[in-house]
């Protein structure tokens, strides 16, 4: 059952595809950015009425419809209140303000362009209402009925893009640069056969690629509302931490779990900088004025060798010290000030760290080598499985194949360990110990339409 106002359907449109390859990285290229904000059953079929059908099936009151070869743009922005300003944000905000029964740009003509395949919101209500018409006579069937049918919305359509879905010479223009190809992608001077939405995506792909492997994230994008309260189960004071390098997430998980002088903190990364970063502020900061220290850090390792994970996409020389104050007091605030964070770091600085080089897609060893079979042991690896290097480079079945390994010699390693994180279908995971979660895991099916909840709070990752 899908639950929520929402339900999102997959339009497969691989039989207009010349080769199963391109097909297939295109829909995983749609389903993995879909991934990005959205969190329940995915609806997938080759035709739209079918779409339909299963989602008035649904108690969801809208469907929205995204053909493969499209995708939902994701970026990290600290604009007004909150750090994320997205489609699903847009989506809410238009629908709260309109009557109709289906938008789309192939209404943007009269009569209607439905011969192309284009996104399109559809409400359910309605839809169920007129007693679920046909897509190719929806217009009229609205039109008899008084629900209109609208163009979608320009603030919507922002966060799309249209990689080719009904162009085969634009689709073939993106071929070279699917997985390591993208190495050879630049910026300035590509193919001009490229349209806008594929020069930008490729462009933040290229970076990403280029540069992931030497990023530092000094601030999480993701909750703390996970790691609040000690799971069910769970025995203070942490023995040992294992933790990507980023931000001060690690911080509140000992802080929220209890940690004493023999807790052990090992931090593991693809990202060498980001682990060099982590020890310089472990051993030189006092834990104040951190704005005074990024400044610091962008000095002491400079870009472009470290690539700082910014928002906006900003550069380091582009960031404002308004800014960095704005970031670092939404950390204070979550602490309960600048007095109660500093007395965290001054006892955490004391404790015994480790800093591991590994990739979790590819060289998982090193860290497996550095844990231990102890009570009180905590793992949080965000959403390694799930990041914009690894959705390009790896394919869906390639990443859940090394998710599985990895769960699996977590759960051989110490099977009381807590799992902090998201899988490779970016659905949270929280809450649970390895071996319980590794044999719930071999007793689901994999699907990347679906979601497995094996957590207690779900965050957007």
């Amino acid at each position: 059952m899908i639950s929520g106002d929402l339900v999102i359907g997959l339009l497969d449109t691989s039989q207009q595809f010349s080769d199963t390859t391109t097909a297939e990285r295109l829909r995983d290229i749609t389903l993995a950015w879909t991934r990005y904000g959205y969190q329940e059953e995915l609806l997938e079929a080759n035709d739209i009425d079918v779409l339909l059908h299963h989602a008035a099936m649904t108690d969801a009151r809208y469907c929205f419809i995204i053909p493969h070869g499209y995708l939902l743009y994701e970026r990290w922005r600290i604009d007004g209140e909150t750090q994320r300003t997205d489609f699903f944000a847009a989506l809410r905000a238009w629908t709260a303000e309109q009557r109709f029964l289906a938008a789309s740009p192939c209404f943007n003509s009269e009569p209607a362009d439905l011969t192309h395949h284009h996104c399109a919101l559809i409400d359910l209500d309605a839809y169920r209402s007129l007693g679920m018409p046909a897509w190719e006579s929806i217009r009229e069937a609205g039109y008899e009925a008084g629900w209109p049918t609208l163009p979608l919305d320009d603030e919507i359509l922002r966060f799309t893009s249209d990689l080719g879905a009904n162009d085969a010479a634009v689709r073939a223009a993106m071929v070279p640069f699917f997985g390591s190809g993208i190495r050879d992608y630049a910026p300035q001077t590509s193919d001009g056969q490229l349209t806008a939405d594929q020069r930008q995506l490729l462009s933040v792909i290229h970076t990403q690629t280029q540069h992931a492997r030497s990023g530092v994230f000094l601030w999480n994008i993701e909750s703390y509302d996970d790691i609040q309260q000690p799971p069910d189960g769970f025995v203070g004071p942490v023995s040992s931490l294992y933790s990507v390098a980023a931000g001060f997430k690690p911080n509140r998980i000992l802080q929220t779990h209890g940690f004493d002088a023999n807790s052990r903190v090992v931090f593991f990364d693809y990202s060498r900088p980001a682990l060099a970063v982590r020890q310089h502020l472990v051993t030189h900061w006092d834990g104040w004025d951190f704005p005074q220290m990024v400044r610091e850090l962008f000095a002491r390792f400079p870009a472009p060798d470290v690539f700082y994970q910014l928002w906006n996409e900003v550069t380091p020389d582009q960031v404002t010290d308004a800014d960095l104050q704005r970031m670092w007091q939404r950390e204070l605030d979550r602490w309960g000030g600048a007095t109660a964070f500093a007395d965290h770091w001054d006892r955490y600085r004391s404790l015994k760290h480790e800093f591991v080089a590994c990739d979790l897609l590819s060289q998982q060893q090193p860290l497996l080598d550095a844990m231990q079979d102890a009570s009180g042991s905590i793992i949080w690896w965000s959403n390694a499985f799930f990041t914009m290097y690894g959705n390009w480079l790896y394919t869906v079945p390639d990443r859940h194949a090394a998710y599985e390994h990895w769960i699996g010699e977590l759960a051989a390693r110490n099977p009381r360990l807590f799992l902090l994180g998201s899988d490779d279908n970016n659905t949270c995971v929280n809450a649970i110990q390895a071996d319980e979660y590794n044999a719930r895991l071999q007793q689901t099916e994999f699907s990347s339409l679906r979601v497995n909840r094996f957590h207690r709070t779900e965050i957007r990752m």
